[in-house]
């Protein structure tokens, strides 16, 4: 979810509560937010695909002449976004991080992943890491919520709050539950 996304959802009142956001939010009355963790990422493509034969670093140009795999936006006020897509290359939306993943297993296009959501697949090479000309930097992911507004923060939002402060939990849901065995 984009910072703007994270600003009308919260300020609009379409959410309470935004886990993993990236970009540092706004400086916005009444939003709160912290800092959940960093996602490190990886381009990667089946062994099979045509871009696992090149040995130098891929450039744009070469990504851009195959298909992305993106995880489609639910933006639903402002226009969607798409990170890691080049101009005019062709596209795969699919429903989430871990039919995305496997999509890129199975060759049916490329992108960037999460490094350590996908570490088994590159360690069994079921997937290759690819290095590029414009590496992808890590995103730094956030939580934001709605603060002093109406009521105040709840008693259930506090307890998120907690929770989501936790060291283990936040590890968890910045490096995802995707097992493939």
């Amino acid at each position: 979810m984009a910072q703007r996304h994270l600003a009308l959802d919260l300020c609009g009142g379409r959410a309470d509560l935004v886990i993993g956001a990236t970009n540092e939010p706004p400086s916005i009355p009444n939003l709160g937010w912290f800092e959940l963790g960093v996602v490190e990422w990886v381009f990667a493509v089946s062994p099979r695909h045509p871009l696992a034969a090149i040995d130098a670093p891929l450039t744009r140009e070469e990504i851009a002449r195959h298909r992305a795999v993106v995880v489609a936006d639910s933006a639903r006020t402002t226009a969607g976004r798409a990170y890691g897509m080049l101009s005019g290359q062709p596209t795969l939306a699919v429903p989430s991080m871990r039919a995305k993943t496997l999509a890129q297993r199975d060759g049916l296009g490329v992108g960037w992943l999460p490094r350590h959501r996908v570490a088994s697949l590159l360690a069994r090479g079921d997937l290759i890491e690819k290095r590029t000309t414009d590496p992808r930097e890590p995103n730094l992911l956030y939580v934001g919520w709605r603060s002093g507004v109406g009521d105040g923060e709840g008693r259930a939002l506090q307890w998120w709050l907690e929770q989501l402060r936790q060291p283990r939990l936040a590890r968890r849901l910045v490096q995802g539950t995707d097992t493939f065995a």
